[in-house]
């Protein structure tokens, strides 16, 4: 009876694998991610944390060059290569696998981010919601590719395994494409915001040349210049905001390039603002200070 026991004691973890359910609330031990708690335990691992195990694409990428070195040195792309190259050679698949799987994650995060961008950008509701929508399509296309890659098995074919990177690589693209459209959306905002405010300042000298003849006759075609800056930005605003909007690696470079144009333009007009309110402020004063002797004057 008491081999008996001892037999069914052996046999405990086997089958305590065998009824693991197959959930995900993944736990981690010493770099390694286990599915479940139980799985873990199936492992004989005794010590774990929540979560699955946090590496970096570094860390993954690192890992691949080490395994790369380590086979290269065991020549195990020969004919009888030795024994310890299985494991070598499993570890190598097991962190490409991992490398795409994280590739995903991050292209997912990338798309999240580009969404808060977005809501913070020019765009209406409309145009914000249908640039969301897009994301988000691309987004779920990542989770199934993610899905897809998790259940490819560790010796999968060749093939199978490019064809998956292929798709990885396109959604990538695409994910790159978003984040600097959404980019340069951002920072249109903000040359909008400063447009918008010079704009404002050339609206009020105006007035104050219509109500000052001396001054307009001197000062009118400066303002007019500025005016001509300011009209352009605004075009170039809508050329950025139309281009980011179409959503393409060509669209983004003419995106670029007028963003290019507007940061070039907008410090000198600037400056030439800023010097003609100096100059409009000095006459004024000048002005002032002479009706100011006339009066003081017997």
């Amino acid at each position: 009876m008491k081999w008996v026991v001892l037999a069914v004691l052996l046999l405990i973890p086997a089958v305590y694998a065998q009824v693991c359910a197959e959930v995900f609330i993944p736990v981690c031990s010493e770099g390694k991610t286990y599915s479940s708690e139980c799985h873990a335990k199936a492992d004989g691992v005794t010590s774990f944390t929540q979560g699955a195990c946090t590496r970096t694409l570094d860390d993954i990428k690192k890992e691949a060059e080490t395994l790369k070195t380590q086979i290269e040195q065991k020549k195990c792309a020969q004919k009888n290569p030795p024994n310890e190259c299985n494991e070598l050679v499993e570890k190598s698949k097991k962190n490409k696998k991992e490398f795409l799987i994280k590739s995903v994650e991050k292209s997912i995060e990338i798309h999240q981010k580009t969404i808060e961008r977005i809501q913070n950008s020019i765009l209406n509701d409309v145009e914000t919601a249908t640039y969301i929508t897009n994301i988000q399509e691309e987004i779920e296309n990542l989770q199934e590719l993610k899905q897809q890659i998790s259940a490819l098995p560790i010796d999968a074919k060749k093939e199978e395994i490019k064809k998956l990177s292929d798709q990885l690589t396109q959604s990538v693209g695409k994910v790159n494409v978003k984040a600097l459209a959404s980019s340069l959306l951002k920072v249109n905002l903000k040359l909008q915001q400063i447009r918008t405010s010079m704009l404002e300042r050339t609206e009020k000298i105006q007035s104050t040349l219509d109500i000052l003849p001396e001054f307009k006759a001197q000062f009118q075609n400066e303002l007019n210049a500025i005016r001509a800056n300011t009209n352009r930005l605004m075009a170039l605003e809508n050329a950025i905001k139309s281009s980011a909007l179409a959503g393409n690696a060509n669209s983004n470079k003419n995106a670029r390039t007028s963003f290019d144009e507007a940061k070039n333009l907008l410090p000198p007009t600037k400056e030439k603002l800023k010097t003609l309110i100096q100059k409009i402020n000095i006459k004024i004063k000048e002005q002032n200070d002479k009706v100011r002797q006339e009066q003081e004057e017997p």
